[in-house]
């Protein structure tokens, strides 16, 4: 037996808020692991920062050793060149060695000045892991914050929800046996998309034209479901509805 005209509409509306309702909440349960996906992904960026860091400074550690070597060398040369040079025989001999000193002298000054920019490099990679590692125990605290909230508002969230779907299984029983059968066979592919309202003569949900005449249907409850011809979502007319 069909419904009357108020009793149909009216139906419809609960149903479409309690749909609304329901989306919200399945919506926030489905927010919370997604954002701890977000805090897990951005601690092992972190992570992989600082390991990166790690092995530039170890390669900057051992380019610098490598050329402290070659300066202790350089400088070792030195002592022996000024060595033969004050045991040099000859002119020519003394200013050749004066030259080897000349152009070890300025290699060491290079190497010098390249092992300071290396110790820089160094440093530079010391401040930005410290940096990285305190942003990884702020993520870190982040992720254990929101992983606690999530576990106190699931509960509450899982309980809002079975409230909802036992208030939508009380009002689906409503509908006419004409009405719960497509009503059901839309909930299934669109799930909380399954509603629209009217608003002035479109769809609430795909903003499509809808016919006059549809309309007058839906305004008086007709006892078969008025079906968007755009986006297939069932049309009522809602509380605050005017043309």
């Amino acid at each position: 037996m069909a419904l009357k005209t108020n009793e149909t509409v009216e139906t419809l509306r609960d149903l479409y808020h309690l749909h609304q309702q329901l989306t919200a909440l399945k919506g926030r349960l489905q927010r919370g692991p997604e954002r701890l996906l977000v805090f897990e992904a951005a601690a092992i960026r972190a992570k992989k920062y600082a390991e990166q860091l790690q092995e530039e400074r170890k390669k900057a550690l051992v380019v610098s050793d490598t050329k402290q070597v070659r300066l202790q060398d350089g400088e070792g040369r030195i002592k022996k060149l000024q060595v033969q040079l004050n045991g040099a025989s000859s002119n020519v001999e003394y200013q050749n060695l004066k030259e080897q000193i000349a152009a070890t002298e300025m290699a060491n000054s290079v190497l010098a000045d390249e092992i300071l920019e290396g110790m820089e490099k160094i440093d530079d990679y010391d401040t930005k892991t410290k940096e990285s590692h305190a942003k990884s125990e702020e993520v870190e605290a982040d992720r254990q914050k929101a992983e606690t909230e999530l576990k106190n508002e699931e509960p509450q969230i899982q309980k809002e929800i079975d409230r909802i779907e036992t208030e939508l299984n009380t009002a689906e029983k409503s509908l006419s046996p004409e009405f719960q059968e497509t009503y059901r066979r839309i909930v299934a592919t669109k799930q909380g998309d399954t509603l629209a309202p009217v608003q002035g003569e479109f769809c609430g949900g795909c903003h499509q034209k809808i016919p006059l005449n549809q309309i007058n249907l839906i305004m008086l409850g007709d006892a078969k479901p008025q079906l968007c011809r755009s986006c297939g979502r069932i049309l009522f007319v809602p509380e605050d509805w005017s043309e």
